[in-house]
């Protein structure tokens, strides 16, 4: 989940998924919007209709791929595919405030992330593991967001112990400077966005060999 997520209440939740921008529907999920006090979206059983938002927004694009054999790059949510914005452009305060209310959402989306983690640790050969966002250094030092920040990681570090599973700390490993992000949240430079892949993949390797995997 984003950090921005971080901050969510029920009602912006259910008005999340409601906008229907993953493309994948189930039973829990609509359960869990039960849960939250919502109702979920109808569902035909037909998938270009109960998915119709995704459709329309990705449909397109993904035809003209298979057309031209292009497939889409690989890319991390914590990747962003242009240079820096200029600082008067990066509505850091905006950013900070928004990190700050991550602790009154944090109960909600805890709750909601463990239910989640123990759907997901559930399925047959399937590991789960967390892997860390964390927002631009300058940030966190001109926002005072070093304690919010620690107890966001605290949190996540919780739920990996919770679930039998790692919390790889990918951008702090690969020491990302202040200068690589784009809007405080996003990394943009390409030689730190190679280095957070490495460093993924090498968490992966690890992971594997732990489990007798070649």
């Amino acid at each position: 989940m984003g950090l921005m997520r971080e901050r969510a209440t029920a009602a912006s939740l259910i008005d999340l998924e409601n906008q229907g921008r993953l493309g994948v529907r189930s039973d829990w999920a609509d359960q869990a919007v039960r849960d939250l006090g919502g109702a979920p979206r109808a569902r035909t059983g037909l998938y270009p209709l109960d998915n119709a938002h995704f459709v329309i927004l990705n449909g397109a694009k993904a035809l003209i791929r298979l057309a031209l054999d292009r497939p889409a790059a690989r890319r991390l949510a914590t990747f962003a595919p242009a240079a820096s914005l200029p600082p008067e452009q990066r509505r850091r305060a905006a950013i900070a405030q928004s990190l700050r209310d991550r602790e009154v959402g944090a109960p909600l989306v805890y709750a909601m992330q463990d239910k989640l983690a123990a759907r997901l640790s559930a399925y047959p050969g399937v590991r789960l593991v967390f892997f860390e966002a964390r927002p631009s250094p300058d940030l966190i030092a001109e926002a005072k967001l070093a304690e919010p920040n620690a107890a966001a990681q605290a949190r996540i570090q919780d739920l990996a112990r919770r679930h039998g599973t790692d919390y790889w700390r990918i951008i702090t490993e690969a020491d990302i400077p202040a200068s690589a992000y784009y809007d405080d949240l996003h990394i943009a430079t390409a030689p730190e966005q190679a280095r957070v892949r490495a460093m993924l993949a090498s968490h992966v390797v690890d992971l594997a060999a732990r489990r007798g995997l070649r």
